[in-house]
């Protein structure tokens, strides 16, 4: 379900607004405004590709960090500045996310480094970061699954 004009702070969420993303790369707009935080918690349930969309602007995808998280089959995942761009971050993450159950994970984007993790927790359990000279002023949270599976997100 998409709430366009929804406009939360993370820090103050009361109320877990959850999604589905279907097997494919396209970019579902969550509705969550992101201009007064730096980070975000949430739990995914995927095979695969639980994929983050940083954007500061809606209307296009040209100042955007995609966070991949358990590409690759689930072995690997990166930063980019760009979808589809250059693995600027890269890491080796086997089974990070789980096709049975949901895990908690968070992204941060503070002062240019660009990163997450696991757990409910930010900046605890870090599993791939990037530090970005010329950072993004992040405002949009964007989510999508890629082929491998469809994917269940709670914020």
């Amino acid at each position: 379900m998409r709430h366009p004009f929804l406009f939360l702070f993370l820090s103050a969420l009361e109320e877990a607004i959850s999604f589905a993303t279907p097997a494919s790369y396209n970019y579902q707009d969550t509705g969550i405004i992101l201009d007064r935080t730096k980070h975000v918690t949430f739990s995914v349930q995927t095979c695969t590709d639980a994929t983050i969309g940083l954007k500061h602007d809606k209307h296009n995808n040209v100042n955007m960090y995609e966070v991949v998280i358990g590409g690759w089959a689930n072995t690997k995942s990166v930063i980019r500045r760009t979808p589809q761009g250059t693995n600027l971050g890269q890491c080796a993450t086997n089974n990070i996310v789980n096709c049975n159950s949901a895990v908690d994970l968070w992204v941060s984007w503070a002062e240019g480094v660009i990163q997450f993790g696991t757990g409910k927790h930010m900046g605890v359990n870090t599993a791939c970061s990037y530090t970005d000279s010329v950072p993004y002023d992040v405002r949009f949270l964007y989510i999508t699954s890629y082929t491998g599976g469809a994917g269940s997100w709670l914020f």
